[in-house]
C-alpha cells in the first residue's frame, strides 16, 4: 500500500472484515505516508450481495 502512495496514488482504501487489523494498517500507513491518505472500511468482501447492497 505504501508503494502506491509513494508512486503517485492520492489515497488508498482498505476493506476488511477484521476491524482491529484494518485500523492497525490504517494507522501504520498514516504514520509512514501522512494522514488522509488511507481509508479503512469494515466490510465482508467475500459476500458479494452485501457489498453491492452497501453501494
Amino acid at each position: 500500500m505504501n508503494h502506491f502512495l509513494k508512486h503517485g496514488a492520492n489515497k488508498i482504501t482498505i476493506l476488511d472484515i477484521d476491524k482491529e487489523i484494518g485500523k492497525r494498517i490504517e494507522l501504520s500507513v498514516e504514520k509512514s505516508c501522512g494522514e488522509k491518505k488511507v481509508l479503512f472500511i469494515h466490510a465482508d468482501v467475500s459476500n458479494h450481495e452485501l457489498m453491492i447492497g452497501e453501494c
